[in-house]
């Protein structure tokens, strides 16, 4: 008998909302995807050979804990090969993130670093590609990155470490 198939000629999610919780470290991390739209077209996972999937995926990200009220934005156009047989996953995309909460995932890093992160927007735009290869995760960055309203201090003493209102790399 021939294997099965699937296949999704279209995906759309319009108006979305999407809660997260991580509660795995110490303090546990909770994002909102809100105003999440996402669109796919021409899904078929079980295919012996994946074919790309072009993806458009649009959200505000807020952490649960906010201490503003403003989410940031995230904009992808990309394109994702699911995995096949003959190849792991593949991803090239354009990204834009504005002003993401990244005070929401220092509990993280937060006990290694001996950081407490009271604020932190980050901001990207460029190309991301990523794949999967025998011996792990490729990843490629190219883009302009920012680091706004920073504002950090060290847990152990409790002292003042950064206070940035803006940083851009190029």
């Amino acid at each position: 008998a021939a294997p099965w198939t699937v296949q999704v000629g279209k995906l759309a999610v319009n108006g979305a909302r999407l809660a997260w919780t991580d509660r795995l470290p110490a303090a546990p991390v909770q994002l909102v995807l809100s105003e999440l739209n996402l669109s796919a077209q021409d899904i078929q996972p079980m295919a012996a050979r994946q074919a790309d999937v072009p993806l458009v995926l649009q959200a505000r990200v807020a952490s649960v804990s906010a201490r503003r009220a403003e989410a940031g934005r995230l904009s992808v156009k990309a394109r994702l090969r699911l995995p096949s047989e003959q190849a792991g996953w593949r991803w090239s995309g354009q990204v834009q993130a504005e002003r993401l909460p990244l005070q929401a995932v220092e509990p993280y890093v937060s006990e290694r670093l001996n950081l407490d992160l009271q604020r932190a927007d980050a901001s990207f735009r460029g190309q991301v590609d990523a794949s999967q290869q025998r011996r792990g995760v490729a990843v490629s960055v190219a883009g302009d990155a920012a680091l706004d309203d920073v504002r950090a201090s060290t847990l152990s003493p409790a002292e003042d470490l950064l206070l940035w209102k803006s940083l851009q790399l190029r």
